[in-house]
């Protein structure tokens, strides 16, 4: 997303100006490369009984040249955007405004309390979108502005689950709260040692705006510490190899069982702290 979308673009530039008799064949010769590029990767692990999305990341670099490619090609010819294209928009938009417009009248959905603020953020998310669609069909050429509109919309939406939705909807899911929890420890300058998963490193580094450091061993550990590391954040069974280098305090927790996260500090630093040490075991 947002390129998924125009993929039907793709097919029908290939089948009505790529690979037609009077066509480029420059063009066609590429297109060609770049499908089978997508194409056997695509097949090649569909035959794998274990599939991951992360498999398919090396042919998008493919599937982004066709896609820019085919849009290339239709807004060559259109001064426009097409009035299926508008009407489309204009669906997705109305029901955009309407589920914001909703979700402030009523913030709860699946018995679950929702802040009203997602609402008013969809809502202008799309009048944004809409005053901006409207004002650029004004002007020449508009098609290209206004597919860059659509996009733009698109990244703003995701942006919304992101940012407000999902942290919303699944508290004991998001690694928000962590993230920022450890953000707020972290002096300027510093960073945030992992000692847990890649994703949820990645996810430390995305909701708390600080660099994250991945800690894999006990001198790693060390080595992060000695360069000034002070904030460190590490899963419930991985909580006695962080003591056993260091004595470290908890200042913050989530999650429970084995799934539980815990925001570490040096003993030194979280002297003056408030919060009693959580049982390791809990």
């Amino acid at each position: 997303m947002p390129w998924s979308l125009f993929w039907p673009v793709v097919a029908w530039a290939a089948w009505r100006r790529v690979f037609v008799a009077h066509g480029d064949p420059e063009r066609a010769r590429a297109w060609r490369f770049l499908l089978a590029w997508v194409g056997v990767m695509f097949i090649f692990f569909s035959i794998s009984a274990g599939k991951r999305e992360l498999y398919m990341v090396p042919a998008m670099p493919a599937g982004a040249l066709l896609t820019a490619d085919a849009l290339l090609v239709l807004l060559a010819q259109c001064s426009a955007v097409p009035r299926w294209w508008t009407a489309g928009a204009a669906v997705v938009a109305t029901a955009a405004a309407s589920a914001g417009v909703a979700l402030v009248i009523h913030p709860r959905v699946a018995d679950v309390d929702l802040p009203q603020l997602l609402g008013v953020v969809l809502v202008a998310i799309t009048a944004a979108s809409a005053i901006a669609w409207w004002r650029l069909g004004r002007v020449r050429a508009p098609a290209l502005r206004r597919v860059g509109v659509m996009v733009a919309a698109i990244f703003a939406v995701e942006l919304w689950m992101f940012q407000l939705v999902y942290p919303s909807i699944d508290g004991e899911q998001s690694a928000q709260g962590i993230a920022r929890a450890a953000a707020a420890r972290v002096p300027p300058g510093g960073s945030v040692g992992a000692l847990s998963r890649a994703p949820l490193a990645a996810a430390l580094r995305y909701y708390g705006g600080k660099p994250v450091e991945e800690i894999e061993s006990a001198d790693s550990m060390r080595s992060f510490l000695a360069r000034g590391g002070r904030v460190i954040v590490a899963e419930a069974g991985k909580l006695d190899n962080v003591r056993s280098v260091a004595p470290m305090r908890i200042t913050e927790r989530v999650w429970s069982g084995d799934r539980t996260l815990f925001v570490l500090t040096p003993l030194d630093d979280a002297a003056n702290e408030r919060r009693a040490d959580a049982p390791a075991g809990r």
